[in-house]
């Protein structure tokens, strides 16, 4: 009981930053541009990354590719971060470069699952205007852009749905919050980003805030969905893209908003109930 009032709690407040938070205002590909740059020009002045760090960063890089492989048999944890780094010829106690455990191996996965979306939805927007260009019908409508996106996304748990539990258990947890937070708001900034979204005013936020409830919401019952290629899970985020269409509404009631996101908590704890041993598996 105790432990399913933290994780409710912890969700409670996940939603409460996500709303409360300035997200940032570009897609991932654009910021990996501007680092690109930013590096380029501190390298003239001088100012480097040395290459002791950089070896590190790629070694970081390739334990945590080469772990994915062993997730199905030990969970988000060092154990899996251990097998990854013997792959690539090195001790298991290699794991030692990831001092907040398996967590960071979720963030791994997390992050280059949104940048694998961002490149799949600016290919389409790219065919879509050469479409428009040739005179032929190509636009897609914001809503319906949005829910294939979110499916596209989702679709990218599958190859590892059953340790997904286990892996939304720990991004829950209070410590793990902050950062679950931020990639769940680059997820829905690429969305609305390819979507053409130019508000700059309230709507910048609330239009993020109720994408990442439709998301969440969605993820929470992918979870339990049993049907083949889990289609209840797809007609149940039919129905949740009527919050997206809804969002002016939303924002004048508050009432409505927040019976959203109780059953984005009710899920998570149900979540939390099948994982009591979440804190031991992000170590």
């Amino acid at each position: 009981m105790a432990t399913s009032m933290k994780l409710l709690k912890s969700s409670r407040n996940l939603f409460k930053y996500f709303v409360e938070s300035h997200m940032r205002t570009c897609c991932n590909v654009r910021h990996m541009c501007q680092k690109a740059e930013s590096q380029a020009e501190g390298s003239e002045a001088g100012d480097h990354v040395s290459d002791g760090e950089e070896m590190e960063y790629e070694t970081r890089l390739r334990i945590l590719r080469s772990s994915m492989a062993f997730v199905h048999q030990h969970g988000w944890t060092v154990d899996t971060l251990a097998a990854g780094a013997e792959v690539e010829g090195l001790p298991g106690v290699a794991h030692g470069l990831f001092p907040r455990g398996g967590v960071e191996l979720i963030y791994h996965f997390y992050t280059d699952c949104n940048k694998q979306l961002a490149m799949q939805l600016a290919e389409r927007v790219a065919r879509e205007k050469e479409s428009e260009q040739t005179n032929t019908p190509g636009k897609s409508k914001i809503t319906p852009f949005i829910r294939d996106a979110v499916e596209a996304r989702l679709r990218m748990i599958i190859p590892y749905i059953d340790r997904w539990p286990q892996a939304m258990g720990i991004l829950a947890l209070p410590p793990n919050a902050p950062q679950a937070l931020k990639n769940l708001g680059d997820l829905t900034d690429e969305i609305w980003y390819y979507t053409g979204d130019t508000s700059t005013d309230f709507n910048w936020y609330t239009k993020r805030a109720t994408l990442g409830v439709v998301y969440k919401t969605t993820e929470v019952f992918m979870m339990q969905d049993k049907s083949d290629d889990y289609q209840n899970t797809w007609d149940f985020l039919d129905r949740r893209m009527g919050d997206i269409t809804r969002v002016g509404k939303l924002v004048r009631n508050g009432q409505e908003m927040t019976s959203v996101l109780g059953e984005a908590c009710k899920g998570f704890t149900i979540i939390g109930r099948n994982i009591l041993g979440a804190n031991s598996g992000a170590k």
